[in-house]
């Protein structure tokens, strides 16, 4: 498991400031000038991508949708796709491109035929690696962080935690996060 010094969570920032997450949203969309009109739905998965696909497809006049998680995988709940309306997919963050991966495999679960762009739309580009997914990546914010594997602690002497990092960050964003944050 990778562990790193930054942790972004974008639906945090739309329960606490929406009028910022409205402007995020908007300037990602506005990232897109360039794309064909070929898509009709923008998706997203549970949780961070729920609120990113709703308002980017009202910036966009698209349709959104959804995924929940059930049984550990994604999956979606009473949406339907038509083939010709080709996908968008959004999340709020990309690490590894496994949700991602996730997302589409849902989709294709609904529908065989239907179409993926061929980039997907992140708030916070935070992969370790490039090309962690094949679709292009467009994005808002690309931090500077380092990333190690547990033991391997660039910021200490010899390599372990001071704290135990915290698992399952967005379940823990009240241990993590600044009170301004919340």
């Amino acid at each position: 498991r990778l562990i790193s010094d930054v942790y972004f969570n974008m639906s945090k920032v739309a329960e606490n400031n929406p009028k910022l997450y409205g402007e995020a949203c908007e300037a990602l969309w506005a990232c897109t000038s360039s794309v064909s009109p070929q898509y009709g739905r923008i998706i997203g998965p549970a949780v961070g991508g729920i609120a990113l696909a709703q308002r980017l497809g009202e910036a966009a006049g698209l349709k959104s949708g959804h995924t929940q998680v059930i049984d550990e995988g994604h999956v979606f709940v009473r949406q339907h796709f038509d083939y010709d309306e080709g996908l968008i997919m959004v999340d709020d963050t990309l690490t590894t491109g496994r949700t991602f991966r996730k997302l589409q495999k849902a989709a294709l679960a609904v529908n065989p035929g239907v179409l993926f762009a061929p980039f997907v739309l992140v708030m916070c580009d935070r992969s370790p690696v490039e090309g962690c997914i094949s679709e292009r990546v467009i994005c808002l914010i690309r931090p500077v962080f380092k990333t190690w594997v547990d033991g391997r602690n660039p910021h200490t002497d010899d390599g372990h935690e001071i704290v135990p990092p915290i698992a399952a960050a967005k379940l823990n964003w009240n241990k993590i996060a600044p009170t301004s944050m919340r």
